[in-house]
């Protein structure tokens, strides 16, 4: 009795696409982690070959060295460099990234097809219209619409689909017997 009551909530569409999003969302953040570890590790390794080579390894040079505004710039241009390649040829390639394939998501066209690598390119430079120039609403608004598409969906003609094997439904147990 208690099962049946809550079957209509189970069926509702709205909390699937919630959780489409609430996994869409784990999945960026997943890859803005490994993104964002890269970056730093990289830049480990060449501040210290920078120390050991130019400064002879004298490590009192160190702060100087990290916190000088070159080192800011480079940090930054490989962080954009890493971000773009990576989502770029992530989905263009494979369709996902790691952090969807790990939520079992995956980017297409609208029609189903894989993306080419323009429009890969272009999904990756309108992330920044959806979160940075939009302070994120343009990840938000896939919570008000019925398709669950963000801006960057959207202005790609891009989806993203759940790659989960789907469960069917069996029917209840009385309906089984009378048949």
């Amino acid at each position: 009795m208690v099962i049946r009551a809550l079957e209509p909530l189970v069926q509702s569409p709205a909390p699937a696409k919630r959780k489409l999003f609430y996994r869409r969302a784990a999945a960026y953040l997943l890859d803005l982690t490994f993104i964002y570890a890269f970056t730093v590790t990289t830049m480990i390794g060449f501040v210290s070959l920078y120390v050991h080579i130019r400064l002879d390894g004298d490590l009192t040079q160190l702060p100087m060295v990290v916190n000088h505004p070159q080192t800011k710039f480079i940090a930054r241009l490989a962080n954009a460099l890493y971000y773009f390649s990576y989502f770029t040829l992530a989905h263009w390639y494979f369709g996902q990234t790691f952090g969807k394939w790990w939520f079992r998501l995956q980017t297409r066209n609208q029609d189903g097809s894989g993306m080419t690598f323009l429009r890969s390119l272009a999904r990756s430079f309108s992330y920044l219209l959806s979160g940075q120039l939009t302070l994120g609403i343009g990840f938000l608004i896939a919570l008000f619409r019925k398709d669950g598409k963000t801006l960057h969906d959207l202005l790609t003609t891009t989806c993203v689909i759940d790659t989960r094997p789907q469960l069917v439904a069996l029917p209840a147990p009385s309906e089984r017997q009378a048949a």
